[in-house]
């Protein structure tokens, strides 16, 4: 009964003697793709930031381009509409 006991203890200590060492050959493996993984993430949340960061740029020129759009018709809007009413007051004017 004890040969058996330690025969089957003899034969549990090999297969978990296997096991370590066949999670020592892997854990480089392992800690080599948690790495990689880590580094893809990093690369995304990068990639994220950037597109954020050119939508920003892209808003502001669009901000920019109108304002100076803006500045530029300003001044030709109001020439032009003095243009038009100065007519229309002087007619005003001289029938007042």
């Amino acid at each position: 009964m004890l040969t058996r006991a330690q025969e089957q203890l003899h034969v549990a200590r090999s297969q978990f003697d296997a096991a370590v060492k066949e999670i020592e050959r892997a854990q480089p493996e392992i800690d080599a793709l948690h790495k990689e993984q880590k580094a893809e993430d990093s690369a995304r949340r990068a990639r994220e930031r950037a597109r954020g960061l050119l939508l920003e740029m892209k808003i502001q020129d669009v901000k920019r381009q109108g304002w100076k759009e803006g500045r530029k018709q300003g001044p030709e809007e109001g020439i032009r509409g003095g243009k038009m009413e100065g007519p229309a007051t002087a007619v005003a004017m001289d029938r007042g």
